[in-house]
């Protein structure tokens, strides 16, 4: 057997066996380095070249080159189950969680169990399945805190287990089957895309060099109207309520709530709002914040975002004539 340090050297050292096992990014990996260290020593050392771990917490999509699929186990993780940046150590619910699904899958690949879709498991095989790897994912779990003799490091329960499962669910069933809230993702975005081409079609185009990028220039738009500008109902409730942005901190990501200078307008806190909203949905990242949980705080940031936009072409009849398609 490799010795300690072999075993569990880190994933940022070229050539470690977490290096060659794990791909969901640098914060990512080192919560799964930890998760894999629950397993027995012996069990590790006896699967350290077979699993590939990955996930699209970094990336839109995530191709798995055919060589890996031929000599490793591939383990895909939900982006929503990652412990994410406010999660400090394995104490937090959130990280037992983790820990305990990244077991659970090890289990069934150990195990050797089957696809319930591709080999056509009945329900009462699929059941035995999973009741067998949630067995040995607890046992592994508990047996690591009890050589531990941490304190703060408690047994894990199936009633904690069913109420983690309880929330994701939840999660799921808002990220995927909220009806509701898609027309109004896509009305935002149609509307915000739809402003940014009236501004270039009108005159307000950042300035540069020959045959630079045509890019919408928000300040110019800003200091032409902001004098005169009044706000909206939609435009109030949002600065009342401001989006948060997600920022870099101690080389991390991490989320604060969106803040103005002094000197700034109301119609520069205004526009502001609306392109965090837009930065959040389009690249920001949604992992960590737990606003974005909240169906309700969503649809509110999204109405009102919406109401500000037709405000804001309604400014300059030239404007407004772009924003609609009115020629």
């Amino acid at each position: 057997m490799k010795t300690e340090y072999e075993l569990y050297a880190s994933s940022i050292i070229k050539g470690s066996y977490f290096n060659a096992m794990l791909d969901c990014g640098r914060d990512h990996n080192w919560w799964l380095e930890l998760a894999l260290k629950y397993l027995p020593e012996d069990v590790f050392d006896q699967n350290k070249e077979r699993f590939l771990f990955t996930s699209t917490a970094t990336r839109d999509a995530c191709r798995v080159a055919r060589h890996y699929c031929q000599t490793r186990e591939i383990i895909l993780l939900s982006e929503r189950i990652l412990p994410g940046q406010k999660v400090r150590d394995e104490t937090d619910p959130k990280a037992r969680y983790f820990i305990y699904v990244v077991l659970h899958e090890v289990a069934h690949a150990i195990r050797k169990h089957k696809s319930p879709k591709f080999d056509n498991l009945t329900n009462d095989e699929y059941e035995a399945q999973e009741k067998e790897a949630d067995e040995l994912a607890m046992t592994w779990f508990n047996e690591h805190v009890t050589k531990r003799n941490n304190k703060s490091l408690l047994p894990l329960t199936n009633q904690e287990i069913e109420a983690a499962q309880a929330k994701n669910r939840k999660l799921m069933e808002n990220m995927t089957d909220n009806d509701e809230l898609k027309p109004i993702i896509y009305e935002f975005f149609f509307k915000f895309s739809r402003f940014e081409f009236a501004l270039k079609e009108y005159k307000y185009r950042k300035p540069g060099k020959y045959n630079y990028n045509a890019e919408p220039d928000w300040n110019s738009f800003v200091n032409d109207f902001e004098k005169t500008y009044q706000a909206s109902e939609s435009a109030t409730k949002l600065l009342q309520n401001p989006p948060r942005k997600q920022i870099i901190k101690n080389g991390n990501l991490d989320w604060e709530d969106l803040s103005f200078g002094k000197s700034y307008s109301l119609l520069k806190k205004v526009t502001l709002s609306i392109k965090t909203i837009r930065n959040n949905l389009f690249h920001g990242g949604k992992h960590g914040d737990k606003s974005w949980d909240d169906t309700d705080r969503i649809k509110f940031l999204l109405v009102n975002g919406n109401g500000v936009i037709d405000q804001l072409a309604s400014l300059h009849d030239e404007l407004r004539a772009h924003y609609r398609d009115e020629y």
